[in-house]
C-alpha cells in the first residue's frame, strides 16, 4: 500500500490525499470542482528497476602485472628492484565508481584499499599488496642480484647416469661437484659477501663423461630469506 499526498484545485478528492491505497492494479481519483463537475484521474504505479549492488574488480594491473576476477585482498609481485613508491595502477570495476581511482598514483610500499560503490550504494573493499623480492637471477645472463652486504649462500648438487662434474664460479667463489666412480669433489656450496654493485655474474657448466646424458645439476643462491633456483644439463650453461 502506498499513501499518496495530493494537491488539487477542486473542492473535493476521493479518494483522499493522504490514504492508503493497493496500486497493484491502477487506482482512479476523482475530483469534484465546485459546481459539482468532476474530472477523473487514472494513476499507475510501475516500479523501477532496483538498482544494481555489483562492486566487483574485474582487472587490476600494476606495471604490465594483471591480476583477473581478484579476491577482495590480494597480491601483485613485480621485478626486484621495482621502485613502488608511485605506481598508477589500470583498474576495471563494475561498480559505479572506485575510490582511489584508475591510473591515480598511489605508495604500495604497505597494501592499499580500493573501495567499489555500487549503484545501489553498497561498497566493496579491496586491499593490493605488491611485493617486490629483493634478489633475482637470469640463467641467460648469468647475472645474480641482491642487496650490497648481504651474505648469499650458493649450493649446488649433481647426479646421475656415469660419471661426470660441474662447477660455477661467482662472487669470489668457485666450487665443483661431480658424479660416478672416478670424481673428486671440491664442495657443494660456498659463501660470499654482495658487492656494492648489488650483482654478480655467474658462469657455469655442466660436463657429462660419456654419451649418457640421463644426468644433471641443480642448485640454488639463498640469502635475504630467498632462493633462487638454477639448474644445468649437458650443453646448456650458465649463461646460456
Amino acid at each position: 500500500t502506498l499513501s499518496p499526498t495530493i494537491t488539487h484545485t477542486g473542492a473535493s478528492i476521493n479518494p483522499a490525499s493522504g490514504v492508503a491505497q493497493n496500486f497493484t492494479s491502477p487506482v482512479k481519483y476523482t475530483v469534484t470542482a465546485a459546481d459539482g463537475t468532476t474530472q477523473v484521474y487514472t494513476v499507475t504505479v510501475i516500479l523501477a528497476a532496483p538498482l544494481s549492488s555489483t562492486k566487483d574488480i574485474t582487472s587490476f594491473t600494476i606495471d604490465g602485472e594483471t591480476v583477473n576476477d581478484p579476491a577482495t585482498a590480494f597480491t601483485i609481485t613485480l621485478p626486484a628492484g621495482k621502485d613502488v613508491t608511485a605506481l598508477s595502477p589500470t583498474i576495471v570495476h563494475e561498480g559505479n565508481s572506485i575510490s582511489p581511482a584508475s591510473g591515480v598514483a598511489q605508495n604500495f610500499t604497505s597494501p592499499v584499499e580500493y573501495t567499489v560503490t555500487a549503484a545501489d550504494g553498497t561498497t566493496q573493499v579491496y586491499t593490493v599488496t605488491v611485493e617486490v623480492p629483493v634478489t633475482s637471477f637470469d640463467p641467460n645472463t648469468g647475472i645474480y642480484t641482491a642487496p650490497r652486504g648481504s651474505i648469499v649462500g650458493v649450493f649446488m648438487t649433481s647426479g646421475g647416469s656415469n660419471s661426470g662434474s660441474a662447477s660455477i664460479s661467482g662472487g669470489g667463489g668457485s666450487m665443483t661437484t661431480c658424479w660416478g666412480s672416478t670424481c673428486t669433489q671440491n664442495s657443494n656450496s660456498y659463501q660470499f659477501t654482495m658487492p656494492t654493485s648489488g650483482s654478480v655474474l655467474f658462469t657455469g657448466s655442466h660436463t657429462p663423461s660419456g654419451t649418457d646424458l640421463s644426468n644433471s645439476t641443480s642448485g640454488s643462491f639463498q640469502t635475504e630469506g630467498e632462493t633462487r633456483f638454477f639448474s644445468m644439463s649437458s650443453g646448456n650453461r650458465i649463461p646460456r
